[in-house]
């Protein structure tokens, strides 16, 4: 090794051998046929540790240019919202609204007409403290769902909303679906996350296990508190649900039996620490806001981007600062088998969907719903 300069010498084994081919190649006349196979094996290397490839969305769902859209920035009328939280339709195609910031819920018809509006702040029998989601059933029943309050139910009429009830404020309801004759509140309470309940909010049967496979309790209770989406499907009995803060989704038979379990890939989701005084939530920028089956045999799982802006500021949900929302990404799964088929970006934030419409709304750059054809592509 005398002949090789003072830096080689400390060298090891593998590592002189590495340094006398180089050498070896540079000695010869065309070196650059020598650093070929080196530079090959060195793309192949980062090509393998970038992220997975996926199908664009494009493959399996579009959706055109909005028909109707509803919000203004300019007014202070019934158009002007200010924070979205939930979206739904009749079978009529009249538009609910509910806006967090009014605690109120706006109804609106396929023109943009306004019909008429229900809620204000406050705990009395037909009002809202912290309203999360909405959801009709189709035919004369409008479900608000409230984390304080509990489920507010509505009967609907041609756009007027009469209040019948108010019940299941113990459940911390977030959101929740109509399976026939059953509604399906998802929450953590008697270690049971989906809860059964009649159309007279009669609870009836509770099922599924923890989202959080954690072997501490405290750990388990804490972080099975975070909110919860599910979507209901009649045509095959089936309930999905998606947990909000992780990436994972499931889906169940109405009687409980957990059909399929599918991890969401790249979702940087929140993570759960114990600490000797308290448990916390370290919080990531994906959100899950939306799980919803369409098409023939698709499930869409939607999750918010989340930019987090440091301030001093107690934001509405108890944390201090601010979120800004910077993109959405679908996670489009086979509704039988729970097959990932793709994860990708290019969808607006998908409320609920009604034949070949879609309801869809978002916040920025001002607070709208707008009614957007879609239709399936998949092949």
């Amino acid at each position: 090794m005398k002949d090789y300069p003072q830096r080689f010498r400390d060298l090891s084994l593998s590592s002189r051998f590495f340094v006398a081919g180089i050498k070896g190649c540079f000695m010869r006349i065309l070196p650059l046929l020598c650093l070929t196979p080196a530079l090959l094996a060195a793309q192949a290397q980062t090509n393998a540790t970038r992220k997975t490839a996926y199908p664009p969305l494009s493959r399996f769902v579009t959706f055109d240019k909005p028909i109707l859209t509803i919000g203004s920035e300019n007014s202070d009328g019934p158009t002007l919202f200010g924070n979205i939280t939930g979206v739904s339709v009749d079978s009529q195609l009249n538009l609910y609204v509910l806006d967090y910031t009014s605690k109120s819920v706006r109804v609106f018809a396929k023109d943009g007409r306004v019909l008429g509006s229900a809620g204000r702040p406050g705990r009395g029998p037909a009002d809202m403290s912290w309203p999360l989601s909405l959801f009709h059933n189709g035919m004369s029943r409008l479900f608000v769902f409230d984390h304080v309050n509990g489920v507010i139910v509505f009967n609907s009429k041609d756009g007027q909303l009469t209040h019948l009830r108010t019940f299941g404020a113990e459940y911390r309801p977030s959101n929740a679906c109509v399976l026939g004759d059953r509604l399906i509140i998802p929450g953590w309470r008697d270690r049971k996350i989906l809860h059964a309940f009649d159309l007279d909010g009669q609870h009836v049967a509770s099922f599924g296990e923890s989202f959080w496979p954690d072997s501490s309790d405290a750990v388990k209770d804490f972080a099975s508190r975070q909110v919860l989406r599910v979507h209901c499907d009649a045509a095959s009995n089936r309930v999905y649900v998606a947990a909000s803060a992780i990436g994972l989704a499931r889906a169940y038979r109405s009687d409980g039996v957990l059909l399929w379990e599918q991890p969401l890939p790249e979702f940087d989701g929140s993570r759960v620490m114990v600490t000797p005084q308290s448990s916390t939530v370290v919080w990531g920028t994906y959100s899950t806001v939306s799980i919803l089956r369409l098409g023939s045999d698709l499930v869409l799982v939607q999750a918010n981007v989340i930019k987090r802006v440091k301030s001093s500021q107690v934001g509405p949900h108890g944390r201090r600062g601010s979120e800004e929302e910077v993109g959405v990404i679908t996670y489009v799964l086979n509704a039988t088998t729970g097959q990932l088929l793709t994860r990708a970006p290019g969808a607006p934030l998908i409320g609920t969907a009604t034949g070949n419409l879609a309801v869809t709304y978002q916040q920025d750059p001002y607070p709208r719903v707008a009614l957007v054809p879609w239709r399936e592509t998949r092949r």
